[in-house]
């Protein structure tokens, strides 16, 4: 029974902490109050014997080092570790009783180590375990469990290396070390430097180098470079000791004469001017990058290596930039189908005829035409086998009863267009840019022309047609005059005499419409049927050049529009002076039974 007011409450029991609570007793008629003892922790002591300062964990933290006096540890299971630097750690799971209970653990830890016993000859040698230095031989070490590194180091003797296993509480003995005489060191410099030293057959490195050699005995040293001669010495060096050696290597050389046109072109050697290309030289017998040049020309660029009493000539001549970068081409050529192409280097020529050349007609102009860009011709004309890789469908026909339609004769009742679109077609299989282009339901050509396939040019043509070989400009496929050599080419012939009007009676190429392609010998430049066979449709507009202009159209590809394309060559239904003649302009917008057409493109 107590009055309304403050008390503070006191309980005491044994292996408890005292219990001070205060409590506030109010008007009520009855009440309650409920307090909790805590229990005491219990008092943990752990000796490790003569180990000392080993760290003891409880649950995972450090609660001190042994020896460990009355650590207040909270009752219950507790998981114990004890941790020494040179033993095996301890583990175990220990109960506290609690409530001020005293607790005392003796633990002995085992060593982490294991004695090794070490001898050298000779002795006294010092031992570094791990890099950390030990003593010297002879002793027994305690060394650590796991895999060490030791070192046995002793003046005038070559340091000994050995990796050795240790089982903790295995005690080992070694087998006495030999240590060996230390190595002499030579100090070798040469002249020239980065000469290559070998020793007794072993490269060593380049000088100047530092060798150690084995005392006591010869060492052949054999030092060489490129373009000297090289140098032999015989080494011996006794232990421990230190020598200088410096050689000096001759210099080999060889004679290279170079010989340069055009004249006025400069020689450089590795680089370096020598003034006029046109000399002797005495050069180190070395690889050397010799180079002529001359502005306008492209430099020539050769590797020689001069070999000593060996004379040697250069013969240099130095091409235009437009001849090297022609010469950088391949003379042929192979579309993705097989056809073959021939290049053909660019120039300077006239198209037409004069007026007064017999069958010349008012549209053959004459013209000044420079071709700048080199390009690529079809050596033959396109196949009805190689066109219905194309159009799958596509035939060439009859003319009366002969075909046209046969896998190696030239394709036949094409239109210009789809002549344009088989080279599209090409040169998307080629991964080429399409020179055609679609603009208002038709085929056209942005200029300048793309590097993929397309139809020759008319001045393309003529040029490959009539200019190659040399000399004058040829009238004709197989010359200057009339009637054509035997074997000239495929013209309306006396095999045609029943089929068509007007043929050459005297002259006879064994078929009477269209021959297999290539069938006939090719023009100097190995290009076939550039007359006769059939006629074939070219790149350009049809148009008539006024011929006022005395300067040369450059890379022309005819008219930017037009109704008709032109044709160019003669066909197996031709035998006039007029058509035959190589200089002879057709024109047309529809499909024909003589009329195909090969491929071109430009290199670049």
């Amino acid at each position: 029974m107590l009055r309304p007011g403050h008390y503070r409450v006191v309980a005491e029991k044994s292996g408890y902490r005292p219990l001070e609570h205060p409590i506030h007793v109010t008007d009520d008629s009855s009440q309650a109050f409920s307090m909790t003892l805590e229990r005491l922790p219990g008092l943990l002591s752990i000796s490790t014997g003569p180990v000392t300062g080993a760290v003891v964990h409880l649950d995972g933290g450090a609660i001190g080092s042994t020896p460990l006096a009355d650590a207040e540890v909270k009752e219950g299971r507790h998981a114990l570790r004890i941790d020494s630097e040179r033993h095996l750690p301890y583990a175990s799971d220990i109960d506290v009783e609690g409530g001020g209970v005293q607790q005392r653990l003796e633990i002995e830890l085992l060593p982490a180590w294991a004695d090794v016993s070490i001898r050298s000859r000779p002795p006294g040698a010092l031992l570094r375990v791990d890099g950390q230095e030990v003593g010297r031989t002879p002793l027994v070490a305690e060394l650590l469990a796991g895999v060490r590194e030791l070192e046995l180091h002793l003046d005038g003797h070559k340091t000994w290396r050995g990796s050795l296993a240790v089982a903790a509480s295995r005690p080992q003995t070694l087998d006495e070390v030999a240590l060996d005489p230390a190595d002499g060191r030579l100090r070798l410099r040469s002249q020239p430097t980065q000469a290559s030293v070998a020793v007794d057959g072993r490269f060593r490195g380049r000088t100047p180098v530092e060798l150690s050699l084995a005392p006591g005995r010869d060492h052949v040293v054999l030092v060489t470079k490129l373009g000297h001669t090289p140098v032999e010495r015989t080494v011996a060096l006794e232990s421990g000791e230190e020598r200088e050696l410096e050689l000096r290597l001759a210099a080999r050389r060889g004679e290279l004469r170079v010989l340069a046109r055009p004249d006025g072109s400069e020689l450089f050697v590795d680089g370096v001017s020598r003034g006029d290309a046109n000399q002797r030289l005495e050069l180190l017998a070395v690889p050397h990058v010799v180079e002529v040049r001359k502005r306008g020309y492209a430099p020539d660029r050769t590797k020689v290596t001069p070999r000593p009493g060996f004379p040697q000539v250069l013969k240099v001549e130095l091409l235009t930039v437009e001849q090297a970068k022609l010469a950088g081409f391949p003379q042929r050529g192979v579309t993705s189908q097989g056809q073959e192409l021939q290049l053909v280097e660019p120039g300077t020529f006239q198209m037409g005829a004069p007026r007064r050349e017999q069958g010349r007609r008012a549209n053959e102009v004459l013209r000044t035409v420079k071709l700048e860009r080199p390009f690529y011709i079809g050596v033959k004309e396109v196949t009805n086998r190689e066109f219905r890789k194309f159009a799958a469908h596509h035939t060439s026909g009859l003319f009366e009863r002969f075909s046209l339609d046969a896998d190696e004769h030239p394709v036949v009742r094409v239109s210009w267009e789809e002549a344009a679109r088989y080279c599209n077609w090409l040169s998307e299989r080629e991964s080429l840019p399409p020179v055609y282009v679609s603009q208002g339901g038709r085929l056209l050509a942005p200029q300048p022309l793309a590097t993929g396939y397309r139809l020759p040019t008319e001045a393309e043509w003529a040029w490959v047609a009539r200019y190659q070989g040399g000399g004058e400009p040829r009238k004709y496929p197989w010359g200057a005059g009339l009637p054509p050599a035997p074997d000239s080419g495929n013209f309306a012939d006396a095999e045609a005499i029943d089929i068509l009007g007007n043929v050459l009676t005297t002259y006879d190429d064994g078929y009477a419409v269209s021959a297999p392609v290539g069938s006939f010998e090719p023009n100097a430049l190995g290009v076939y049927d550039v007359g006769g066979n059939v006629a074939e449709w070219t790149h350009d507009f049809y148009g008539i050049h006024p011929g006022s202009s005395q300067a040369p159209e450059t890379d022309p590809a005819g008219p930017p529009d037009g109704k008709y394309h032109v044709i160019r060559g003669s066909s197996w239904r031709d035998s006039s002076i007029a058509e035959l003649r190589l200089s002879y302009r057709d024109y047309g917008d529809g499909r024909r039974g003589d009329l195909g057409f090969r491929i071109a493109r430009y290199t670049e």
